[in-house]
Formats: structure tokens, sequence, C-alpha cells
């Protein structure tokens, strides 16, 4: 792990409502950019096209209406399928050089599942330096994708300055 005796930085996200903010075709451009097999492809967007939510208020329930963004909550695999679209936070974190902590050979920049994400760095002010890099061509490149996990990394660090 890091110089200092194994100790690290961490920044633990949970996006709030990103289940319900997801864009459909974004994930169906990574799916297909990763490789997925385009029957699982098709079978995920009949899916998420045949999507509908109702609202509860009280002890009342309203009729169902059809949504067009978000993946189902209660769905096994929803968790999977956000994943996917924000994969590439690993990738873009490591060509930017941002953060990180050293294991073995390799350096290990976010852990996540579902909507929960950690940022590790093994030094403060690499955390610091995770917190400006939402203004450089990653987030151009990613915006579609990630533009909630930037909202968030934004508040985290303008709370740290």
């Amino acid at each position: 792990m890091g110089k200092q005796e194994g100790k690290m930085t961490a920044v633990f996200i949970d996006l709030k409502a990103a289940f319900d903010t997801v864009d459909r075709e974004a994930v169906v451009k990574a799916m297909q950019e990763r490789g997925v097999r385009e029957g699982l492809v098709v079978r995920v967007e009949e899916m998420l096209r045949e999507t509908k939510s109702r609202v509860r208020a009280g002890k009342r329930i309203g009729e169902k209406f059809w949504t067009a963004r978000g993946v189902r909550q209660v769905c096994p695999i929803s968790p999977t399928l956000f994943n996917i679209l924000i994969a590439d936070l690993e990738e873009e974190m490591e060509r930017g050089g941002w953060g990180g902590v050293r294991l073995g050979e390799r350096k290990i920049y976010t852990l996540s599942y579902a909507d929960d994400v950690v940022l590790m760095a093994e030094e403060e002010q690499d955390m610091r330096a995770m917190g400006a890099f939402q203004q450089t061509d990653t987030e151009r490149h990613c915006v579609t994708q990630l533009n909630t996990v930037y909202g968030c990394l934004k508040e985290q660090y303008n709370s740290w300055t």
C-alpha cells in the first residue's frame, strides 16, 4: 500500500437517485462498447423500455406510468448495468494519473458496487487533485455517463477547501 505505513485517503460516495437518472441509451452503448453479446443487449433494451413506475403517497398508490430514464430499483441486474455504465471511471482516473493505491504491481483507483463508489489515493493531496479533474477533457468525454459522480466529487472537493 502507500508509503505511510499502509495509510491511504478514501472518499465514500453514495450517488443519490443514481438508478433513477441513468441514461438508458448510455447503458446500451456501454454494453456494446464492452462487447456484450447483441442478444443480451437487445433483451436489456426491451426490459428498460418496458419499465413502469407508481407513486405512493401515504397509503395511496397511484396508477402505473411509463418511465423514460433510469434502471429498475429492485431488479437484480440493475447494479450490474450501473457498474457497466461507470466502468470508465477507473480507466479515466488511471489515464489522468489521479490518486490510486498501489496494490502489488497495479494501482487501484476506485471500488464500486451499484451507486456506492469509493475513490482512493495514497496521499491527501492526490485526493484533492482528483476533485480538480472535472474541468479536463475527461469530464467532456464521460459527462453523459459520469455526471453524477463528478457532481459528488465537486461537492466533496469544495468541502475540503
